[in-house]
């Protein structure tokens, strides 16, 4: 699941890199989507998404990326993880 949901985020990176924007949201909400449908709560998905903007500002892509993954692969369907720019927010 991972590796799919790596590929959506870093198409609309790579998009949004190259002044793509609809093409960058196109993306952005395939993956949103594919991880709602894994079960990810939609305060996850937010944060991630809010976290990915935040990063794609400063062009720190593969930070944001990271983050939107460990978001995924870290949801059992709570709001307890929260996602932050530092390592020790997961409860």
């Amino acid at each position: 699941m991972n590796n799919q949901l790596s590929h959506m985020t870093q198409s609309a990176m790579a998009a949004y890199s190259q002044k793509k924007y609809s093409e960058s949201g196109k993306h952005w909400n395939e993956a949103v989507s594919f991880a709602k449908n894994r079960g990810l709560t939609d305060e996850l998905v937010e944060a991630a998404i809010r976290f990915g903007d935040k990063q794609s500002l400063y062009g720190d892509f593969e930070d944001a990326n990271e983050k939107f993954a460990l978001a995924i692969s870290t949801s059992k369907g709570t709001s307890e993880t929260c996602l932050s720019t530092t390592d020790d927010c997961l409860l």
